[in-house]
């Protein structure tokens, strides 16, 4: 059973040791709409003082807090003792997958304004305001992957005083490879020299916005509320429509606990429907898809117990069962001819089998007509050019994958790397001109999983990968 509990409204005054601290704590509240103000009023000489220490815990919400140290302009001698928030998490085992989300917090003259250490385990940092600290974020053995996810705008502020923290915006030590990407939109984008090594976070433009201001979230919140109340222009959808808005909404909820912690009425209802959703169908598939490697027996186990309320549903538990029976192999002619039927579907009425099973035929599908039509060899797309399409290599897959495209002047596009539930596990930008982007895999366990190719001008690709 998680912990849930607020630790909100405290005004705390300290000279050394730490204003907040959870260790082996999930889904907790610091801060929200009553922060917490910290002040840490001496320079630490020995051991290291902190605002907020989070360690080995999952799935907190560090948000709206006021943390300032005492120095007039940071220091280099309090870089690793003063500490805005810091995270540590030596593995996925003690605390989880879930990320901690660090947003709209003011950390001013400090060492560090938020680091991790010993992290690997993905995080949020969003809409803080760093100001005046000697290091912004320090990343020391530590990968938080990137920053927002699906390509939006992180929104965070850095005011780094001239000199040598001028070029500590962002440390990483080591340089993580490849290099993380930060979008941005309206936020500051660093230039290599305001990072420590030079350049060692991509920053990329943000393809979706995200706003700070609370009140475009509250809006934001209310689009989610019709669907979790059933009301509003839920009620104009379809049936198909409106399970897979269940489905986009309880994912967005999963990935952004702040759209559940605005101070309004509708915290409390986006809250108790995600954990009705939790403990249904939608949950119990999502548990498959992070479970399917990791704990093949269980996830397998879970998904035969399963009983379909939908079409969706049905094509998505099928398509599990064969993938769970190949254990990395090849279908027979009777699976084939079930993915091959379940991938010819459109993608709103089959559900997220639908692109499991085009994952696993390694071919596509033309979802803008919503003809059941597979595009294997033909090209039926019109003035979408199918003919060019990149190189993925080597699949099957032990260390590193790459792909390879040439793109034209005017194309840009974007490759992700997902799991059988669509889920993004990494993403990287493709320019124009030869692109070679090299995607490490040690990091994820052996399975099936998806690659999907968007350039502008072309149709998408999906490709499968077979990690072993």
């Amino acid at each position: 059973m998680p912990n849930v509990t607020t630790v909100s409204g405290n005004q705390i005054d300290l000279d050394y040791g730490t204003g907040i601290e959870l260790t082996r704590y999930n889904n907790a509240l610091i801060g929200g709409t009553d922060p917490n103000i910290i002040n840490i009023n001496s320079t630490p000489s020995g051991a290291a003082s902190y605002g907020i220490r989070i360690a080995n815990s999952a799935a907190n919400d560090l948000w709206g807090n006021h943390i300032e140290g005492p120095n007039t302009l940071p220091l280099a001698s309090v870089d690793k003792l003063l500490f805005g928030v810091l995270v540590q998490t030596p593995s996925a085992a003690a605390s989880g997958n879930s990320a901690n989300i660090i947003t709209e917090n003011n950390i001013i003259k400090t060492g560090t304004g938020i680091g991790f250490l010993t992290t690997n385990i993905p995080q949020t940092v969003k809409c803080n305001n760093l100001d005046q600290n000697w290091s912004g974020v320090r990343l020391v053995g530590s990968s938080i992957g990137d920053q927002m996810p699906s390509g939006r705008d992180q929104n965070n502020t850095w005011n780094q005083q001239p000199g040598p923290s001028a070029a500590r915006a962002i440390v990483s030590s080591p340089p993580i490879i490849p290099k993380p990407i930060w979008y941005s939109g309206n936020s500051t984008v660093l230039t290599p020299t305001e990072m420590t090594p030079g350049g060692c976070m991509d920053f990329q433009p943000a393809t979706l916005s995200y706003d700070c201001d609370p009140l475009v979230l509250r809006a934001q919140q209310q689009l989610l509320t019709d669907v979790a109340a059933e009301e509003g222009y839920f009620d104009s959808l379809d049936a198909d429509m409106q399970y897979w808005a269940q489905r986009q909404v309880y994912e967005l909820l999963l990935s952004d606990d702040s759209l559940m912690l605005q101070g309004a009425p509708a915290d409390t209802l986006l809250r108790t429907w995600k954990d009705s959703v939790a403990a249904g169908n939608i949950g119990a598939f999502r548990t498959i898809a992070d479970s399917a490697v990791a704990n093949t027996d269980y996830a397998r186990e879970l998904n035969y117990n399963i009983a379909p309320l939908n079409h969706a549903e049905e094509n998505e538990q099928a398509v599990y069962t064969i993938y769970f029976d190949l254990a990395g192999g090849l279908p027979d002619s009777a699976q084939y001819e079930t993915l091959s039927a379940i991938a010819a579907e459109n993608a709103i009425s089959g559900g997220a089998g639908v692109y499991m099973a085009r994952a696993m035929l390694d071919t596509n599908a033309d979802d803008v007509t919503g003809m059941a039509s597979l595009r294997m060899a033909a090209n039926k797309a019109g003035s979408k050019n199918i003919s060019r399409m990149g190189r993925l290599y080597p699949n099957p897959a032990h260390t590193v994958v790459y792909y390879e495209d040439n793109l034209n002047d005017v194309e840009k596009g974007v490759i992700q790397l997902q799991d059988l539930s669509g889920r993004n596990l990494k993403e990287y930008s493709l320019k124009s001109g030869a692109n070679r982007v090299a995607i490490p895999v040690t990091d994820l366990a052996k399975g099936i999983y998806m690659v999907k190719i968007k350039i502008n001008g072309r149709m998408n690709e999906n490709k499968k990968l077979l990690i072993n």
